[in-house]
Protein backbone atom coordinates (compact mmCIF):
# COMPACT_ATOMS: atom_id res chain seq x y z
CA UNK A 1 0.00 0.00 0.00
CA UNK A 2 2.89 2.39 0.52
CA UNK A 3 3.44 5.03 3.16
CA UNK A 4 0.64 5.95 5.52
CA UNK A 5 0.33 9.16 7.53
CA UNK A 6 -0.94 8.00 10.91
CA UNK A 7 -1.02 11.21 12.93
CA UNK A 8 -0.17 14.88 12.42
CA UNK A 9 1.33 16.62 15.45
CA UNK A 10 2.94 19.57 13.65
CA UNK A 11 2.42 23.25 14.39
CA UNK A 12 2.10 24.54 10.80
CA UNK A 13 -1.35 25.70 9.75
CA UNK A 14 -0.64 25.13 6.05
CA UNK A 15 0.75 21.75 5.05
CA UNK A 16 1.57 19.80 1.91
CA UNK A 17 1.13 16.05 1.93
CA UNK A 18 4.26 14.52 0.32
CA UNK A 19 3.94 12.45 -2.87
CA UNK A 20 5.14 9.30 -1.14
CA UNK A 21 2.10 9.28 1.19
CA UNK A 22 -0.50 6.91 -0.25
CA UNK A 23 -3.09 6.99 2.56
CA UNK A 24 -4.06 8.97 5.63
CA UNK A 25 -5.15 6.98 8.65
CA UNK A 26 -8.41 7.47 10.54
CA UNK A 27 -8.47 10.63 12.67
CA UNK A 28 -4.90 11.55 11.66
CA UNK A 29 -5.59 15.31 11.85
CA UNK A 30 -8.20 15.13 14.63
CA UNK A 31 -8.49 18.43 16.55
CA UNK A 32 -5.50 19.98 14.76
CA UNK A 33 -5.27 23.70 14.01
CA UNK A 34 -4.54 23.28 10.29
CA UNK A 35 -6.05 25.85 7.95
CA UNK A 36 -5.03 24.53 4.52
CA UNK A 37 -3.93 21.17 3.14
CA UNK A 38 -2.40 20.65 -0.29
CA UNK A 39 -2.18 17.19 -1.80
CA UNK A 40 0.41 16.39 -4.46
CA UNK A 41 -1.35 13.19 -5.59
CA UNK A 42 -4.58 11.30 -5.02
CA UNK A 43 -4.58 9.24 -1.89
CA UNK A 44 -6.93 7.24 0.27
CA UNK A 45 -8.46 9.05 3.22
CA UNK A 46 -10.10 7.15 6.04
CA UNK A 47 -12.83 7.80 8.60
CA UNK A 48 -12.62 11.06 10.52
CA UNK A 49 -9.38 12.18 8.88
CA UNK A 50 -10.11 15.90 9.46
CA UNK A 51 -12.42 15.40 12.46
CA UNK A 52 -12.99 18.63 14.39
CA UNK A 53 -10.45 20.68 12.42
CA UNK A 54 -12.30 23.89 13.17
CA UNK A 55 -9.83 26.14 11.31
CA UNK A 56 -9.73 24.09 8.09
CA UNK A 57 -10.69 26.32 5.16
CA UNK A 58 -9.04 24.84 2.10
CA UNK A 59 -8.29 21.43 0.58
CA UNK A 60 -6.31 21.47 -2.69
CA UNK A 61 -5.12 18.84 -5.15
CA UNK A 62 -7.29 15.99 -3.92
CA UNK A 63 -9.93 14.23 -5.98
CA UNK A 64 -12.58 12.23 -4.12
CA UNK A 65 -15.83 10.57 -5.07
CA UNK A 66 -16.59 9.31 -1.58
CA UNK A 67 -16.35 10.94 1.83
CA UNK A 68 -15.81 8.45 4.64
CA UNK A 69 -17.80 8.78 7.86
CA UNK A 70 -16.87 11.78 10.01
CA UNK A 71 -14.24 12.91 7.47
CA UNK A 72 -14.95 16.68 7.82
CA UNK A 73 -16.99 16.58 11.04
CA UNK A 74 -17.10 20.05 12.66
CA UNK A 75 -14.93 21.74 10.02
CA UNK A 76 -16.80 25.03 10.51
CA UNK A 77 -14.75 27.11 8.08
CA UNK A 78 -14.56 24.66 5.17
CA UNK A 79 -16.58 26.43 2.51
CA UNK A 80 -15.91 24.42 -0.65
CA UNK A 81 -16.22 20.76 -1.53
CA UNK A 82 -14.95 20.76 -5.14
CA UNK A 83 -15.56 17.08 -5.88
CA UNK A 84 -18.35 15.25 -7.66
CA UNK A 85 -19.46 12.90 -4.90
CA UNK A 86 -21.34 9.62 -5.06
CA UNK A 87 -21.20 8.67 -1.38
CA UNK A 88 -21.35 10.79 1.75
CA UNK A 89 -20.60 8.72 4.84
CA UNK A 90 -22.46 9.28 8.09
CA UNK A 91 -21.68 12.67 9.63
CA UNK A 92 -19.10 13.28 6.84
CA UNK A 93 -19.89 17.02 6.50
CA UNK A 94 -21.63 17.45 9.83
CA UNK A 95 -21.63 21.05 11.06
CA UNK A 96 -19.71 22.40 8.06
CA UNK A 97 -21.53 25.68 8.49
CA UNK A 98 -20.09 27.59 5.52
CA UNK A 99 -20.55 25.07 2.69
CA UNK A 100 -23.00 26.52 0.19
CA UNK A 101 -22.96 23.97 -2.63
CA UNK A 102 -22.13 20.32 -3.22
CA UNK A 103 -22.12 18.32 -6.44
CA UNK A 104 -23.54 14.82 -6.40
CA UNK A 105 -23.63 11.94 -8.87
CA UNK A 106 -26.48 9.58 -7.92
CA UNK A 107 -25.20 9.93 -4.39
CA UNK A 108 -25.89 7.80 -1.41
CA UNK A 109 -26.17 10.09 1.59
CA UNK A 110 -25.84 8.43 4.98
CA UNK A 111 -27.20 9.55 8.35
CA UNK A 112 -26.56 13.18 9.31
CA UNK A 113 -24.01 13.66 6.51
CA UNK A 114 -25.27 17.20 5.86
CA UNK A 115 -26.68 18.09 9.28
CA UNK A 116 -25.64 21.53 10.45
CA UNK A 117 -24.69 22.71 6.95
CA UNK A 118 -26.70 25.87 7.52
CA UNK A 119 -25.59 27.74 4.38
CA UNK A 120 -26.07 24.80 2.02
CA UNK A 121 -28.46 26.18 -0.55
CA UNK A 122 -27.64 24.14 -3.65
CA UNK A 123 -27.26 20.44 -4.24
CA UNK A 124 -26.27 19.93 -7.86
CA UNK A 125 -27.07 16.40 -9.01
CA UNK A 126 -29.15 13.44 -8.02
CA UNK A 127 -29.59 11.82 -4.64
CA UNK A 128 -29.97 8.09 -5.08
CA UNK A 129 -30.61 6.92 -1.51
CA UNK A 130 -30.75 8.66 1.82
CA UNK A 131 -29.24 6.30 4.39
CA UNK A 132 -30.54 5.57 7.84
Amino acid sequence: MGNVLYSYKGKNDEITIPENVKAISSYAFKDSKIRAVKFTNNIIINEGVFYNCQNLELIEGLSLSELPAFSFFNCFKLSKIPWLLNNLGKFSLYNCKTIEKIMLDSAIIHACALSGCNKLSMIDGEIKIVGK
